[in-house]
């Protein structure tokens, strides 16, 4: 039995031996550790292929397929597991023979790349959300903006308590903070009420 969460990515998805003993449960990293982009900081990129049994395919697939793992395909997971397995062989001298020379700076690259997905996604999401925002205020619709922007913040609150969290935090705030005043109701005295 699997644990399905929402969003694959998300810390501490965890997974469940087909016993169901919850007292098996395994606490999964961050997604970060998972995810080994496919290019480089230029975008370059080899292609790669392996002949592999059926039967070891057919378990890339369901490990893909429960969502239990934040793997996307099965070229996430054989990206995630050469690099750790690299790093494996790094920290075996006796199996080393030459490997693990560049390994670091490829993960240095790698976590380099993580950042630039991240302010991608950052930039593309304020400059969407800042288009819709203008479009409903331009039509009048001041109400759905300011509905959208309170949903996003939502979704925002629910992010891993981290550095990106706390930017989107602030550059939310700062955008569209007059969309995000709540006003208080006002209250009666009680006093007032004769």
């Amino acid at each position: 039995m699997v644990k399905q969460t929402k969003d694959k990515r998300q810390k501490g998805v965890a997974c469940l031996v087909p016993d169901d003993n919850q007292d098996d449960r395994v606490e999964l990293p961050n997604w970060d550790e998972w995810h080994v982009p496919a290019r480089d900081t230029q975008g370059h990129y080899s292609n790669m292929r392996l002949k592999v049994p059926r039967q070891l395919e057919a378990e890339a697939q369901k490990a893909v397929k429960s969502e239990c793992y934040p793997y996307r395909s099965v070229g996430y997971l054989f990206r995630h597991a050469l690099l750790k397995h690299l790093f494996w062989l790094q920290d075996h001298p006796e199996y080393r023979n030459g490997v693990g020379s560049t390994i670091n700076a490829v993960n240095a690259m790698v976590r380099l790349i993580r950042e630039d997905e991240y302010l991608e996604d950052f930039r593309l999401v304020f400059e969407r959300l800042d288009n819709r925002v203008r479009d409903y205020e331009n039509r009048g619709n001041r109400g759905r903006a300011k509905q959208l922007v309170i949903q996003i913040w939502a979704e925002i609150k629910k992010m891993e308590d981290d550095f990106w969290r706390g930017e989107y935090e602030r550059e939310l705030k700062r955008r569209f903070g007059n969309l995000l005043e709540v006003k208080k109701p006002e209250t009666v005295d009680e006093d007032d009420q004769t």
